[in-house]
């Protein structure tokens, strides 16, 4: 019996992070935001999708609103895909 997890995944599931550019004075506050809230939230949102079939595209996306100091996520609708 297989213990990770991660292994049970097939290999053409895909993903990809992308980070845009952050400013210089918000770095260490995003870095902070990204550690405790971002990596818990990506972690959850991937371990939902562990049993879906390929194809498709889906997005999870972070923003910093330094203006009102908001940090939320968004997230595509699923297209293609079955559970």
């Amino acid at each position: 019996m297989n213990s990770d997890p991660l292994e049970e995944i097939p290999l053409f599931n895909r993903w990809e992070i992308i980070v845009g550019p952050v400013p210089r004075a918000l770095r260490h506050k995003v870095h902070e935001l990204v550690l405790s809230s971002a990596l818990p939230r990506i972690r959850d949102w991937l371990n939902e999708r562990s049993k879906l079939e390929p194809g498709g595209a889906e997005h999870l996306k972070f923003f910093y609103c330094e203006q009102g100091e908001r940090f939320y996520s968004e997230e595509d609708e699923r297209s293609s895909r079955s559970a």
